[in-house]
């Protein structure tokens, strides 16, 4: 930390301990407590109220006092004129809070499920894995993770609670016994894996979900029956040449480290072979067709696959 920052941080430490902005709880002097509820919790500030009506921030109280040992009045401010509660509680952290309204609406659509929000409550509470899924969302996830819990931990940030029902964001999590329903439902109208996983995905949630919903379709023998099939394709082999030497065939063979070329007629099935080397490099091949050419013409039509030494700009130039 540099020079400069230090002196500045511990000026501000100082003056933060200093009388003029703290001092301890008097219960002879009048208190005001101001509070301000939101999504990320409750702040409040304590503070004396002075002869001059001037307030002084307290350090420390020593007792916490009900309502009824003393008198008081509440007034209601909006949160843009209680500047002091929110500042203690909402800092600017970046925070993924998920809509109420949204959670309800998961819960609400599992009545149009073939589950309802009753039957996920209830079965939770039997689960016996979503049973220990439910203490720890509400107490707190051990440090080191048990492996049946996993799925449910990588999530434990997102994982809420609503209606006596665990969610994970949006989407309800369906205890074991209810997993072959939803697929069920999902799939009466046959409409495939990929539309009943983006359904699903939408507003429930178990571990393996995609793999349960693709099992429900194959185990459909009508869905098997009106799966999209690969179109059938006719080969189309090569009319028999009428003369020998007018269409060859070429291509490489490796036999103990070195390459071969070869050069197959069509008519006459005659092989010719011819050794190139370790590497067989399109120079090597281009002196074998030239043989090759040399002794028996030019054929009419070579046939080769395309390989790196076929298609180089020196064999375009043979």
């Amino acid at each position: 930390m540099a020079s400069g920052t230090t002196k500045g941080f511990q000026s501000i430490k100082e003056e933060t301990v200093e009388f003029r902005f703290l001092t301890h709880y008097d219960l002879e002097k009048r208190v005001n407590v101001k509070c301000d509820a939101s999504p990320y919790g409750i702040g409040a500030c304590l503070s004396h109220v002075m002869d001059d009506e001037s307030e002084q921030p307290v350090a420390f109280a020593s007792r916490t006092l009900s309502p009824t040992e003393q008198n008081y009045a509440q007034i209601d401010r909006e949160g843009v004129t209680n500047a002091e509660a929110n500042m203690l509680s909402r800092l600017p952290i970046a925070v993924n809070v998920i809509d109420h309204d949204e959670q309800l609406y998961g819960i609400d659509y599992c009545e149009m499920l073939p589950v309802t929000a009753g039957d996920v409550a209830r079965e939770t509470k039997k689960d016996p894995v979503l049973k220990r899924v439910y203490e720890h969302a509400l107490r707190g996830w051990p440090k080191h993770g048990v492996t049946e819990l996993q799925p449910y931990q990588r999530r434990a940030d997102q994982l809420t609670i609503v209606e006596d029902c665990l969610l994970w964001g949006s989407r309800v999590i369906i205890p074991h016994t209810l997993r072959n329903k939803v697929p069920n439902g999902l799939h009466e109208d046959h409409v495939g894996a990929s539309r009943m996983k983006a359904i699903a995905r939408g507003f429930v949630w178990w571990p393996c979900l995609d793999k349960d919903m693709e099992d429900t379709v194959r185990a459909c023998q009508a869905c098997q029956d009106t799966r999209h099939r690969p179109v059938q394709t006719h080969s189309h082999p090569w009319i028999y040449p009428d003369s020998p030497w007018s269409r060859l065939y070429a291509d490489f063979a490796e036999v103990s480290g070195k390459q071969y070329l070869v050069i197959v007629d069509a008519f006459s099935k005659r092989p010719g072979v011819h050794e190139l080397g370790t590497h067989g490099t399109s120079t090597q091949t281009i002196e074998a067709f030239r043989r090759t050419f040399a002794c028996h013409g030019l054929p009419e039509r070579l046939v080769t696959d395309n390989g790196p030494q076929f298609t180089s700009q020196q064999f375009k130039n043979l």
